[in-house]
């Protein structure tokens, strides 16, 4: 394959996660009685989500943010109620963020979702394409640093 078919291609996928990106995440009725929350602070969230318990500082590193510009985005997660704060008991001025009941309900509803949204894109391939789809799947996302 040559150079430029192959960037052609890799354009192509780009563009192709795009709209499966859009399809599964960006469709208002993915996000249902829940208020309008920024994207930032859909970040936030789910890296709280996924990390069970963690530190403004923490959440700040990852997402390669300002820990005051985190701080700030956590301040209205928690005033909404999306987010609780726990003193750290070792060291008072960290707190460990959790997800509130609220959000957990909310993200499992979400996951879900996804789910049955990925399990309707994905049933076009036959059990061999999907096994096939799988392991190139594994081996794309193992290189993902």
């Amino acid at each position: 394959m040559t150079y430029n078919k192959r960037k052609e291609r890799i354009e192509e996928i780009f563009n192709n996660f795009q709209s499966l990106r859009r399809a599964l995440f960006l469709k208002k009725k993915f996000r249902p009685n829940m208020l309008e929350i920024t994207p930032s602070q859909w970040a936030v969230l789910g890296l709280v989500g996924n990390l069970k318990e963690t530190t403004v500082k923490d959440v700040a590193h990852i997402l390669r943010m300002s820990s005051p510009a985190v701080s700030q985005l956590v301040e209205a997660l928690v005033k909404n109620n999306y987010v609780s704060k726990k003193v750290n008991l070792k060291d008072r001025r960290e707190s460990t963020l959790v997800l509130s009941l609220k959000s957990r309900k909310h993200m499992e509803m979400m996951k879900k979702k996804a789910f049955q949204d990925m399990t309707h894109i994905l049933k076009v391939l036959n059990n061999q394409e999907f096994e096939q789809f799988y392991k190139l799947n594994k081996k794309i996302t193992a290189n993902i640093k």
